[in-house]
């Protein structure tokens, strides 16, 4: 048999496992030699898995610092601003037709927005709706000013609209 190389796959006997020379006086592992598995590896502190551990010392209250109050409402949305005295008559029919006076746009400038009646409907036309009728989806627009940009079918044609 030949003697197994440095890149040979096989299996080499461990040192001292010979049980017998070779019957052909080559050295080496022989035919009759005891293949042993690899010793399981073992870190250094392994017995001191076994060992009792130290009890930790218990905390007492004073070692301790309190957890941290938290608010209610982690986050608070602004209040809005104050509707101008001369504009509460405006604030009030608003109100009572459902609507919601807010300041929009960019002069800051405060419109009652009304939801529609017909609101997420099918549409083929602006003129199908209360407001404006959206190209993409075909529905009816939810409240009535919107503002922005936004594509719109008018008299059977996309348009863009914008509002500020």
């Amino acid at each position: 048999m030949a003697e197994a190389g440095p890149d040979d796959p096989r299996p080499k006997a461990r040192p001292g496992s010979e049980a017998a020379p070779n019957p052909d006086g080559a050295s080496g592992p022989s035919a009759n030699a005891v293949l042993e598995p690899p010793a399981a590896a073992r870190t250094p502190d392994a017995d001191d898995d076994l060992m009792p551990q130290a009890a930790e010392p218990e905390a007492t209250p004073e070692d301790e610092t309190p957890a941290p109050t938290l608010p209610d409402k982690i986050f608070q949305a602004p209040e809005p601003p104050p509707v101008p005295a001369a504009l509460t008559g405006q604030a009030a029919q608003c109100t009572k037709a459902k609507g919601n006076f807010v300041r929009r746009g960019e002069g800051g400038t405060f419109v009652c927005v009304k939801p529609t009646r017909d609101a997420n409907k099918r549409c083929d036309d602006s003129s199908d709706c209360d407001g404006l009728c959206f190209a993409k989806s075909r529905t009816c627009a939810p409240v009535s000013p919107l503002f922005g940009c936004y594509d719109a079918l008018e008299n059977g044609r996309v348009v863009n609209i914008c509002t500020e």
